[in-house]
């Protein structure tokens, strides 16, 4: 017997699985679609973590597997692949989220950070915020919106009689939350290298008094108006990440609302991503 470890894609049983057997061991796959028997002391076992299969059979047997598999990932390396991408935003108390935020020191993954602020959701320390969800391709620019158009004046003028003030120019400005994706798949179907912008209002606009002058020197005629205050947060950056990955991309203090007065709020933001291959029937002739 010989032992051989072989290098595939991470996410290959998912690749060669078809729906209603999705749930096959890669052992099971390589007897049903490439007929190879498995006697007493032999083994197949694939390693998604590492994107390896380690193989223990005769040395003939061992080149057939091989054969295969270069020809099921060939086949494999032409599917389409979609990658998932996700945003959470959570509120906890700010002394929790300095907590978290020092938990990410150091690592390329943030999972276990995400995974402590599930469970103090389950102890209601923790609070939903927002989540967008959406689909892109390597290459391709993706973006999503949950947004409400909010036009208003920024500029006054009284009217020719000086008795009534009108807007002389507006703007637009979109409220919600607004995300923008340009990821890049790397040759290992794993890396993903991420271009990301985020915008996230934690209040509704504001209505702040202004006054406009008369413009009639000397008559002390004034108008109190309003322009609104926008409490957006934003992050723009690069980041490297990886399929099934989770990472804590940013932190603000939400302001706009009485109980954000005393700054003791911290909101996080996670990104999570997964490679999504579509899947692959493979047959072969034996």
């Amino acid at each position: 017997f010989e032992t051989r470890t072989l290098s595939v894609p991470r996410d290959f049983v998912d690749g060669v699985s078809i729906p209603k057997k999705s749930h096959r061991t890669f052992q099971e796959i390589l007897a049903e679609e490439a007929g190879i028997d498995f006697p007493e002391n032999t083994a197949a076992i694939y390693d998604p973590s590492r994107g390896e299969i380690m193989i223990r059979h005769q040395k003939t047997v061992c080149d057939e597997i091989e054969v295969w598999l270069e020809k099921v990932s060939n086949a494999l390396g032409g599917t389409d692949k979609q990658i998932q991408f996700r945003v959470e935003i959570y509120e906890v108390d700010a002394l929790t989220g300095l907590a978290i935020l020092h938990s990410t020191d150091g690592k390329n993954d943030h999972t276990s950070a995400w995974e402590s602020v599930q469970d103090l959701l389950k102890e209601r320390k923790a609070s939903p915020v927002h989540s967008l969800q959406l689909f892109g391709r390597s290459g391709g620019r993706g973006k999503a919106e949950d947004k409400i158009e909010h036009v208003y004046p920024t500029e006054f003028e009284w009217d020719a009689s000086g008795d009534v003030v009108i807007g002389v120019a507006n703007e637009t400005r979109y409220v919600g939350t607004i995300i923008e994706i340009d990821p890049v798949l790397g040759a290992d179907d794993y890396t993903i290298d991420l271009n990301f912008s985020l915008e996230h209002h934690t209040a509704p606009p504001i209505q702040r008094a202004i006054e406009v002058k008369s413009v009639k020197p000397g008559d002390g005629k004034e108008f109190a108006g309003g322009m609104p205050e926008f409490h957006a947060k934003r992050i723009i950056t690069g980041v490297v990440t990886h399929d099934g990955g989770t990472l804590l991309v940013g932190n603000w203090t939400p302001t706009g609302k009485p109980e954000y007065a005393a700054g003791d709020r911290m909101q996080i933001v996670f990104l999570r991503t997964s490679v999504n291959r579509v899947p692959a029937t493979v047959k072969t002739n034996q």
